[in-house]
């Protein structure tokens, strides 16, 4: 999927542990139903996810309340 989103000009996506059975999960159904609502709903989940925690760690990295 990463190669995808590189081709595409868009950020990787980082699927972190606790992640890793809902994303398995978004592609047994795409595979099952060929509907990626799915799987699109993980990716903008997790790019949000993502967001947020990079956000907070700035944050903290430039003493911002």
């Amino acid at each position: 999927m990463n190669l995808i989103l590189l081709t595409l000009g868009q950020p990787l996506l980082i699927i972190e542990q606790e992640q890793k059975e809902a994303y398995l999960t978004a592609l047994r159904f795409y595979g099952k139903e060929r509907s990626t609502e799915m799987i699109e709903v993980f990716c903008l989940e997790t790019a949000i996810r993502r967001m947020k925690k990079e956000i907070e760690e700035k944050k903290v990295n430039t003493n911002i309340i």
